[in-house]
């Protein structure tokens, strides 16, 4: 049995028991919520704001629950799909700007013990959200469901209500287009 597999039972598993036991979201919500906090903080302008809409959407999919249906869509997808939504109505009650400030760190954190190592990662850092900042907002979506959220293609597919060759290949051609502007510059 592969890891994936058994990582899909085990999933499986505590959904099954989150529907009718609070402390089995419990795990779900400790699994998941690192995750979903660097997704919300990479749309969100800060910390406050980020953690506050990572609580109100696990407390959305905890009510959820006891009518959760997986429909063949992991668990997992189906959280983002809640965090998407919810992002995208708290966007337009009060039209926030998004912030890209965690995008870099949380896809890959790096810990600088010299401080010309600080300045090159927050100089990075900064590059990366002004390309970030020139993509349309579907096509920053999937570069943040990818990298922030750690989402694989299947998972983003669900949450994007797409093909995952569509996914995949809008992706593709995104991740192109970053690494054509950064040449260019």
């Amino acid at each position: 049995m592969t890891e994936t597999h058994t990582d899909e039972l085990s999933e499986q598993y505590l959904v099954e028991e989150a529907r009718s036991d609070p402390e089995a979201f419990g795990l779900l919500y400790q699994r998941y919520m690192p995750r979903a906090y660097r997704y919300v903080r990479a749309r969100t302008s800060n910390d406050d704001d980020a953690a506050d809409l990572t609580q109100q959407i696990f407390a959305r999919a905890f009510r959820a629950m006891p009518a959760y249906e997986s429909r063949g869509v992991p668990f997992v997808a189906w959280l983002f799909r809640v965090a998407h939504n919810s992002i995208a109505n708290e966007h337009r009650r009060d039209r926030s700007t998004i912030s890209l400030d965690l995008v870099p760190d949380s896809a890959h954190p790096v810990e600088p013990s010299m401080p010309e190592d600080v300045a090159l990662a927050h100089e990075e850092s900064q590059e990366v959200n002004r390309l970030l900042s020139n993509l349309d907002r579907g096509k920053r979506e999937l570069v943040l469901l990818r990298f922030a959220a750690g989402l694989t293609i299947r998972e983003m597919a669900a949450v994007l209500g797409k093909r995952e060759s569509a996914v995949r290949k809008q992706l593709t051609r995104t991740l192109s287009h970053l690494k054509e502007q950064r040449r260019a510059e």
